[in-house]
C-alpha cells in the first residue's frame, strides 16, 4: 500500500436520515443551524422546502430526504439545517441548506477506508453519493454536495434551483 495514500484523510461531518448514516466533507460545511421558520417558494420542486434568512442572504433549503428519494418525516425534534457552501470553483460564494434528522459527529477518515459507490444495492438515489467510507463498525455514505444542487438528470427544476438557491434579497 502506498504510504502517502495511507496517511491521507478527510474530515467529515456525519448525520442521520432515518437509520442511514451520511457524511459531508467539512470543507463544504459552513454552519449547523437549528430548525427555523422556512418560507415556502411557490412552484418549487417537491424537494425544495423553501428559503431561510441566513447571514443577510436568502438561501434555499433542501429536504434532503426527498432529494435522496427516502421516505419519512422531513423534520424531527432533533433536525438541523446544515449550511453548505456550493461550488467552490466559482468566485462568488453561494450557499444552500440541507435538512437532516440528526447531526452526529465530526470524524477523520483515512483514504484507504473510502470506497467507490457500488453499482447496485443502494436504496436511494445513488447519483448523489460520492463514495462510501468505512468508519468503525459503520459505513458512511459521503454526499456530493454539488450534485445535490445541480445533478438533476433532466430535472425540469434545474434552472429553478440555480436561480432560487442563491437569491440574495
Amino acid at each position: 500500500m502506498d504510504v502517502e495514500r495511507a496517511n491521507k484523510q478527510i474530515t467529515c461531518l456525519t448525520f442521520r436520515l432515518g437509520d442511514e448514516l451520511f457524511g459531508l466533507n467539512t470543507k463544504n460545511v459552513v454552519q449547523i443551524s437549528e430548525m427555523r421558520t422556512i418560507r415556502k417558494v411557490p412552484g418549487s420542486a417537491e424537494y425544495i422546502t423553501g428559503k431561510i434568512h441566513w447571514n443577510a442572504k436568502q438561501i434555499i433549503v433542501l429536504d434532503t430526504r426527498k432529494r435522496l428519494g427516502l421516505s419519512g418525516e422531513s423534520a424531527t425534534p432533533y433536525s438541523s439545517i446544515i449550511i453548505i457552501k456550493a461550488n467552490n470553483r466559482e468566485p462568488e460564494e453561494k450557499y444552500f441548506g440541507m435538512i437532516v434528522d440528526m447531526v452526529e459527529e465530526i470524524v477523520d477518515i483515512r483514504s484507504f477506508n473510502i470506497h467507490p459507490v457500488p453499482s447496485s444495492g443502494i436504496r436511494f438515489r445513488s447519483g448523489f453519493i460520492a463514495n462510501i467510507a468505512q468508519w468503525k463498525e459503520s459505513y458512511i455514505m459521503m454526499l456530493d454536495t454539488e450534485q445535490l444542487i445541480t445533478n438533476n438528470q433532466k430535472d425540469k427544476y434545474k434552472s429553478q434551483i440555480n436561480q432560487l438557491a442563491f437569491i440574495n434579497n
